[in-house]
């Protein structure tokens, strides 16, 4: 009788079939986009402290905003003690956010903007 395989025992063929069907079972196609899971489980934080000992006197205070096409925007405040402004933002969406910081003078009024993609 002709062997198909004459170097492997019948043992070895057993492991890789077993083998070949564990990754078989293993490898399964995703059905649903990550952005369709559950949101809460793409969230993030951000902390962000600024040295402000360059800024200019009548910088009273900081804004903050992050947009997103998708998720909207979030907007927040900075803490300001002595030369150093500190804000944490808490359950951000994955996306891709631009970020926008706004500096204000003692009337409320904008002064300065920056932003960083």
């Amino acid at each position: 009788m002709f062997k198909i395989f004459p170097l492997i025992n019948k043992k070895a063929m057993c492991h890789c079939i077993a083998l070949f069907f564990l990754l078989l079972i293993s490898c399964e196609e995703q059905t649903t986009a990550p952005e369709q899971d559950n949101a809460d489980t793409f969230k993030g934080t951000m902390q962000i402290s600024l040295d402000i000992s360059d800024a200019p006197s009548e910088v009273s205070a900081l804004k903050g905003k992050l947009s997103d096409d998708r998720n909207g925007e979030i907007t927040f405040e900075f803490v300001i003690d002595g030369n150093s402004a500190s804000a944490l933002v808490e359950n951000i969406p994955a996306g891709d956010w631009l970020l926008q910081v706004d500096a204000y003078n003692k009337d409320n009024t904008k002064i300065y903007s920056g932003s960083a993609k």
